[in-house]
């Protein structure tokens, strides 16, 4: 059900909202793992560094189009927030044209500079071919994950995040079918994991838009929200463009930091792909609590309560308190357990380096918790270009960790980077939330329009 941000506990809110995208989130992150892990266990380590070595293509790629989507719903929920529907539904209709141009034209540059970006980062001639048809299939898929996370942050944008959870976790397991279907019986090795994932997102997101248009009145649109007002328009880009350069300048940090991990091996890049995985499953519940406040920043801003934006940041900084200290514990009491799932017994060397890799980031999450959180309380409120500065500064401590600290210490020195990246990253953006609520103004009202209520 759709629901109002603007009133109620904000740590209740928070709470409620987050849950199921944690669960959602963690869906996604199993069936990423799960795609590691039988890669791992059934073709190699050598595959396995493959996924590895194309990982900043993949992530660049997701990220622009989740921080476009997220970006895009940004302003669907501002207006839903200040309870103009109107609004909301040309919203939804400029969010879905814009996300369609941005496909077509991403994959027009994308898909010819594969192998030269490959080659670029340096991806060893052993893992050349796999990476490359695995990202080759990703970038013609690309629309089917763009169709689903445009789908799923309007409906987030309109305070539900129960009916995106639903159709990720069909998702998830259609994805892991698919994964032993193409992989084991059919012989299709890493393109085929790929293959797998496009066709799963698709079912995702054609599933969730039948549904959620019967549930939702809002998202039934007609030939009158189609009609766009270039000012409306700019309104979506300016924050959604930040927001997706801020995973670009991200990527871009991911690129240099990968080019440096291919020139030390395959069980380095083996490494370094299984430790991200467990990773990502330990940092999801922060990143789960900033989509929330980001969508709870968003109404609130949207209706003009400024202080209920700094109750939900201080309840998210409370409660990532808690889940990072457990996340902490949890990475470094079943570091060795946790490798076991990636490579089997048979290469010591990989799983050394994987609990390396877990003790350097499980010590920061409370600081990449910080960014998150205030990253995406600004974002709500609009100011998606203060926070790409912040992004900047991450992206060249990033780089001069993977440079430097990789030239001094080896892989310890790749793993290194990424903490050091987040404490340059956030400093920056700390000062600035601090700034903006100093000078807070409330969003302007939109000129009042024919139609007041939808649905």
């Amino acid at each position: 059900m759709m629901k109002d941000m603007t009133q109620g506990s904000p740590t209740r809110l928070l709470l409620i909202f987050s849950i199921p995208l944690l669960i959602g989130n963690l869906f996604q992150q199993l069936y990423n793992v799960s795609d590691t892990m039988i890669v791992g266990r059934t073709i190699g380590v050598e595959a396995l560094a493959a996924l590895g070595a194309c990982g900043p293509l993949f992530f660049s790629s997701m990220g622009i189009f989740f921080g476009l989507t997220s970006g895009f719903a940004v302003i669907t929920a501002q207006r839903f927030g200040a309870h103009d529907m109107a609004g909301v539904k040309r919203s939804i209709a400029i969010s879905l044209t814009l996300c369609l141009a941005s496909t077509l034209l991403y994959m027009a540059v994308a898909i010819p500079l594969i192998r030269p970006m490959l080659e670029l980062i340096h991806v060893p001639a052993g893992q050349m071919e796999d990476a490359y048809w695995y990202i080759a299939v990703i970038y013609w898929g690309i629309g089917a994950a763009v169709f689903y996370n445009m789908i799923s942050s309007i409906i987030r944008a309109l305070g539900d995040s129960v009916t995106p959870l639903i159709f990720l976790a069909v998702a998830c397991l259609l994805n892991v079918g698919l994964d032993f279907c193409f992989i084991l019986w059919l012989g299709w090795g890493v393109p085929g994991v790929a293959a797998a994932t496009v066709i799963a997102q698709v079912a995702a997101g054609a599933a969730c838009l039948i549904y959620a248009r019967r549930k939702y009145r809002l998202l039934r649109l007609r030939r009158r929200d189609w009609v766009f007002e270039p000012s409306f328009v700019w309104a979506h880009l300016r924050v959604a463009l930040p927001m997706a350069l801020q995973f670009a300048i991200l990527g871009l940090g991911g690129f240099v930091q990968q080019r440096v991990l291919n020139e030390l091996g395959a069980n380095s890049i083996a490494a370094f792909t299984a430790g991200c995985k467990v990773d990502q499953l330990a940092i999801q519940p922060i990143f789960s609590f900033g989509v929330a406040l980001a969508t709870f920043a968003a109404q609130n801003y949207g209706a003009g309560f400024k202080e209920r934006i700094r109750q939900g940041v201080r309840s998210c900084i409370a409660i990532c308190a808690v889940v990072c200290a457990l996340g902490c514990a949890g990475v470094l009491l079943f570091s060795g357990e946790l490798s076991y799932l990636f490579v089997g017994e048979a290469v010591p060397e990989v799983h050394g380096k994987i609990r390396i890799f877990l003790l350097f980031n499980s010590f920061s999450y409370i600081i990449l918790a910080l960014i998150v959180i205030f990253r995406n309380a600004m974002q709500g409120m609009g100011h998606a270009f203060i926070a790409t500065v912040s992004v900047g500064c991450e992206l060249l401590a990033r780089i001069f960790g993977a440079v430097f600290l990789a030239a001094w210490w080896g892989y310890v020195g790749v793993c290194a980077a990424g903490p050091f990246s987040w404490i340059c990253g956030m400093i920056p953006m700390g000062i600035a939330y601090c700034w903006i609520m100093s000078r807070y103004h409330p969003m302007p009202r939109s000129r009042p329009l024919p139609e007041k209520s939808d649905g």
